[in-house]
């Protein structure tokens, strides 16, 4: 298809083993979303906070809410962004395909998704990654981009991610990988304070 479609489904897979079909797990969910074209054209109007669709806590249906693809707009080879500014409390995993089309984005141009955004998108890639919803060595090529970082926000969630995997690795024979992994990632976060100056 030459046209990006979006469904938004409800899930409750944060590990606590209950069922997002349960009455009390549900809630109203502010949906919005943007994409590449939209990014690029205009930033400003295209990471617009209006809520653009709601999942509603009555809705039973396993198959969610779709968006049209005319009201989407975005071309199959183009990234699609969930939760501007993340302005809902959820997570949001996304196919294969645009899991890769984003991180892609990452690689070559990570200010076109605002700092909050790149911060989500770790914090969910990490998440999603601890529950099995998502493949780990992605997650890893995926957080390369941070060698280009310099915002906050997204080195925070990484760096909390991070820790916890070294804790968990500590003393296991993957570890000294691990610790060359990080230190790769981290060089040139390092090299930038070595050369700030001193006051």
């Amino acid at each position: 298809p030459n046209a990006t479609s979006l469904v938004a489904t409800r899930s409750a897979n944060g590990g606590d083993g209950e069922s997002a079909n349960a009455t009390n797990k549900r809630w109203e969910v502010p949906v919005t979303f943007t994409h590449k074209a939209a990014v690029f054209d205009n930033m400003t109007r295209a990471m617009s906070t209006r809520t653009k669709l709601w999942l509603h806590t009555n809705d039973t249906s396993d198959v969610g809410v779709r968006v049209p693809s005319a009201k989407l707009a975005a071309r199959a080879d183009e990234w699609v962004l969930v939760n501007v500014d993340q302005v809902g409390f959820y997570r949001v995993n996304y196919d294969a395909r645009n899991w890769q089309l984003l991180a892609d984005q990452l690689a070559v141009d990570h200010t076109k998704i605002r700092a909050v955004n790149r911060a989500q998108m770790l914090n969910d890639m990490f998440e999603l990654a601890r529950h099995s919803l998502l493949d780990y060595k992605f997650v890893m090529n995926a957080t390369k981009y941070l060698r280009a970082e310099r915002d906050y926000l997204p080195w925070y969630e990484a760096t909390l991610s991070f820790s916890s995997i070294t804790t968990m690795l500590d003393r296991t024979p993957v570890s000294g990988m691990w610790k060359l992994f990080l230190s790769q990632v981290m060089e040139s976060r390092f090299a930038r304070f070595a050369q700030a100056p001193l006051t």
